[in-house]
Order: C-alpha cells, then structure tokens, then sequence
C-alpha cells in the first residue's frame, strides 16, 4: 500500500458494498430476563505490518456459533448489486434516522459507540438518555443478543434515530477463525439485525479488534475502530467513564464503550448533556462522515474524523498513516500503548492514566491476546 496524506473527502468507490437499506419492521416482545454476554478476558495488543494481498488458502470450515444453533445462510456472493453503490450516495445522513437530527457541520460533534449489546435494562437506560437530549450514538450488537426478548432494543434504536451496526454473531476473534467462518458470523448477525430492523447494517466492528485484510475486503463494508477508549470494561466506574470521556473526547472523535453495564449507563446519564452543555453534538458514525464530508469506502478501517487531522486506513492505497495524531488516550494497556507485552492482569484500577505517546503501525490487527473487550 502506498501510503500518503489525503484530505478526508474520498468519492465513493464504484464497488457496491454489502449493505442493503430497507423499511423498518418493528417486532416487539414480552421483558424475560436474559443473560447476554460473560466477561471477555484476552491480554495486550500486537501490531505487525500490513502483508501483501493474497489470495486466502485457509481451511474453510464453517465453526458453530458458542451459544446458539448456526443459521442457515445462503452463499456469499462475489458482487453485490449494483444499486447499492446509488442507494448509499442517496441516503440521509443518518442511515436509520426517520427524523435526522439538525446538524450544524460548522459545530464539534463526537460519536459515541456501544458495544457487545442488546441488553435488557443497561442498553434500554442509555437510550432513555440519548432520546431525552436529543442525542444519537452506534451501536455494535452480538447477534446471540438479539432474541426475542431484545428485538424491541433494536427498532427503539433505529426510531431514536441510532445506528445500528454488525459485532459478530458469537463475539469470536474473526482474525484466528477460517475465514468463511468469519464471514457466516457476520452474515448470521446482519439477518437478525435485518429480521428485528428491517434494515441490514453497513458497519462492522470487529471483536478485540482483530481482523484481517481479507476479511475486510471480502465483506465489503466500513470496519469501525475508536480513537478514545473509556475502557469501562475495566473499571466498572461511572466516574472513571465519565471522566475519561470528559477528558478525552474531542472534535471528530469516536468513543468506544460497552452497554452491558449498568455503570456506563450511569456515566452516559453524566456525560451526555455535559457534553452537550459544551456546545458538542452527539452524532452516529453515519451523520460524522456526512457532516465531515467523508465518503464511505468499502474495506476502510475508520478510527476518528478530526477536522483537521483524520485518521483512517484504506484497502485501496490512500490513509493517513504517514501523519498520524502523536498521542492518542488510552489506558495503560490500552489498544495503542506501544508496549503491550508489559501488561499483567490486576485489580481494575478506577484511575485514568495520562496520556499515551504512540507510534501507530500500518495496522493495529494482532489482537490475539488482548485482554480487552472491546
């Protein structure tokens, strides 16, 4: 890859995406309650560089999904059609949203975003907020959580005018598994997003943030990372949260966060109109890219859209690599310390380190270990 400084802006790609874009379809269900996801414990971060393309001779045996029976998928076709690359161009800023927000582009915005959801209770606490401020976020859901239970969490999603977005269908590592495997995880959870929305999601963010290059380009969509972790996973802490965020989060950032505790629900409750009283307005990934004049590209690894200083990385040549930020917040530990094989697990400490010096490689990938979330 070649890489060098670009403005934001990228025309999208001829290739259509994965994505279809369709009406809502609301299913709504009795409350029963559920147990969504344990704990996810993996070690530190390894990054290596980016290696050649090349065609992927993995074993293609398909892996069952840990806690439900696989669903049947059709193949995965090679080419989407055509009229996907015209829907997108076409649509509102927010992919979801019946009533958009009114956004001043001239104004600081940050998107916040949710991790390893639906939850009953948690996810439904921070909706109640955003809804009540007039706020928006992403959400990465586990297809495992989405059952009959928690369908209703996903058309409230979408009527508030959230985004909704795919995070595997078992929360597996997508990098370490063959790579039809990964495909039908993604595949699996886009039909249930689909099935309780209406709506088939055009983000992923992959598990521990563990990809690899074939599996971006032969999914076809935008993967989403995070440049301010909040590492709410970890403290269990409203205040840590809510202090990291206040900290932490500017102009163009994406914040990653999990809404399967009851403490970030918390901390949300704090920091949204806090935030908001700042003058920054909380938008989806989908309204930043818009309001940023930045283009969806299929294959693009996003991390923020700072207005003067992007960073983001392309399949097809152009990031932004060459003049990434000199620091960016993380706790120690984190996903850009550049030392990641000093971590040893402790008591989750409720403090927040300073900021981080970090060199970023062409690709942050080797997240085997990683004993983080995410």
């Amino acid at each position: 890859m070649t890489k060098k400084k670009v403005k934001a802006k990228r025309k999208n790609k001829e290739k259509p995406t994965s994505a279809y874009i369709g009406g809502v379809v609301g299913v709504a269900s009795g409350i029963i309650i559920s147990v969504c996801l344990g704990a996810f414990v993996l070690g530190g971060v390894k990054f290596s560089e980016k290696p050649k393309k090349v065609k992927d001779t993995t074993p293609q045996k398909l892996v069952e999904a840990t806690t439900t029976e696989p669903l049947e998928t059709e193949s995965i076709p090679e080419t989407l059609p055509a009229e996907i690359a015209a829907i997108l161009a076409a649509a509102p800023a927010n992919q979801n949203a019946t009533e958009p927000l009114k956004i001043d582009s001239t104004k600081p915005m940050i998107a916040l975003t949710f991790d390893d959801g639906p939850y009953l209770g948690s996810t439904e606490k921070i909706l109640d907020v955003l809804e009540e401020n007039n706020a928006h976020a992403t959400f990465f859901h586990v297809g495992n959580c989405i059952t009959d239970e928690t369908k209703h969490i996903l058309k409230r999603e979408i009527e508030i005018g959230c985004d909704v977005a795919n995070h595997s269908q078992a929360h597996e590592n997508l990098r370490d598994i063959p790579l039809n495997s990964a495909l039908t995880s993604l595949k699996n959870t886009d039909k249930l997003i689909k099935d309780a929305t209406g709506k088939t999601p055009i983000y992923v963010r992959p598990p521990y943030g563990a990809y690899s290059d074939t599996l971006r380009e032969e999914d076809g969509r935008m993967f989403i990372y995070w440049s301010v972790d909040t590492n709410d996973w970890k403290s269990r802490n409203a205040d840590a949260v809510y202090n990291t965020v206040m900290t932490y989060a500017e102009d163009g950032d994406i914040v990653l966060m999990h809404d399967i505790y009851d403490s970030t629900a918390d901390a949300v409750a704090k920091f949204v109109p806090a935030l908001i009283e700042k003058g920054y307005q909380l938008v989806t990934i989908s309204e930043l890219m818009e309001y940023r004049n930045f283009s969806y590209e299929e294959g693009m690894l996003l991390f923020n859209l700072h207005p003067t200083n992007p960073l983001y990385d392309s399949l097809y040549g152009t990031d932004t690599y060459d003049n990434p930020p000199t620091t960016l917040p993380a706790e120690e530990g984190g996903i850009f310390n550049t030392t990641p094989d000093d971590i040893t697990e402790t008591t989750p400490s409720t403090t927040i380190s300073t900021t981080i010096n970090a060199t970023i490689p062409s690709r942050p990938r080797d997240n085997k270990n990683a004993d983080t979330v995410y």
